[in-house]
């Protein structure tokens, strides 16, 4: 098997600096073995905090890849719109379920092509949804799937809504 120097990361577009020179071996990208081990190689963003030196830290600052975002998109809006067309014919209990349901899925379909503050400000909305489900979950059915929800959804959901401060939180200038 042959292995490949790498000059310029397929992933990132990160190009080697000389500096990279013996503290990573040549088929590997810099950047993305930094942030995938947590070796603090005085990349770009590699000084900021310890969860961005994590895959969730990563996704959560910088999102999902344009391919998977759009994909996302197209099945959340499709999805967002055939409930709300189901729930605007729906006569009987359950209408205002199938209807939040289309505009949560509508909601993400949003966070997916929009960018910066408003995707924050989109995304948590979201997180603050999935929190609130939880807790409701919690309080009318007091079983161990919906604690495992609330651990898993409603505590993440409302985290990033903390992290990003809706979209409000004043941005990090960079020296």
């Amino acid at each position: 098997m042959e292995h490949i120097d790498m000059k310029k990361c397929l992933n990132c577009g990160y190009e080697r600096q000389p500096k990279d020179e013996g503290k990573v071996p040549a088929t590997e990208c810099p950047r993305v073995l930094s942030y995938t081990n947590g070796i603090k190689d005085g990349g770009k963003g590699l000084e900021e905090s310890a969860d961005e030196l994590n895959y969730a830290g990563r996704i959560t600052r910088y999102g999902l890849s344009f391919g998977a975002r759009i994909t996302l998109a197209v099945f959340a809006g499709f999805f967002g719109v055939i409930m709300l067309h189901v729930g605007s014919g729906w006569e009987g209990q359950g209408k205002m379920g199938i209807n939040m349901f289309g505009t949560f899925c509508l909601f993400v379909a949003v966070a997916c092509v929009t960018t910066g503050r408003v995707r924050q400000f989109v995304g948590s909305i979201i997180g603050c949804a999935l929190c609130t489900i939880a807790l409701w979950y919690v309080v009318t059915t007091s079983s161990d799937d919906s604690l495992t929800f609330f651990v898993i959804f409603g505590i993440p959901g409302v985290a990033y809504a903390y992290k990003v401060r809706f979209g409000f939180s004043k941005r990090k200038e960079s020296s």
